[in-house]
């Protein structure tokens, strides 16, 4: 089977990151908001979808499942690299003027690469 579309992906990711929401509303059925929702929900909501498109092209989902796995565990991925925040202090430059990537930056990569378990493959591996 062919890796999916990046279109695909994203699509999938998006509907993924609704998942736990879709829920939530489901549960809310028999009570719901009496003022309804308001305008800055749907936008949140819309903007956390989009998230949820981009964290799984952020990782390499090589199937339909990886996709929309990625999009269920976005909040997940975001709490996590929330939680790895704490400031340290910034490397210095080397002789080329060019400062080495951060290790924020890599433990974070590494974290969007490792989280699903090895459901998506490490950058320079065959899956």
């Amino acid at each position: 089977m062919d890796r999916p579309s990046d279109m695909l992906v994203f699509a999938l990711g998006c509907c993924g990151a609704l998942a736990p929401e879709l829920v939530r509303l489901y549960r809310l059925r028999c009570h719901p908001p009496k003022a309804g929702f308001s305008a800055f929900y749907y936008l949140i909501s819309v903007f956390y979808a989009l998230l949820g498109g981009v964290v799984a092209l952020a990782l390499p989902a090589v199937t339909l499942h990886a996709a929309l796995y990625a999009g269920i565990t976005t909040s997940v991925v975001i709490s996590a690299a929330a939680r790895n925040t704490r400031q340290r202090p910034v490397p210095s430059a080397d002789s080329s003027g060019r400062s080495p990537p951060s290790r924020k930056r890599r433990a974070f990569s590494e974290l969007l690469r490792t989280h699903a378990n090895g459901i998506f493959p490490r950058a320079g591996y065959d899956a």
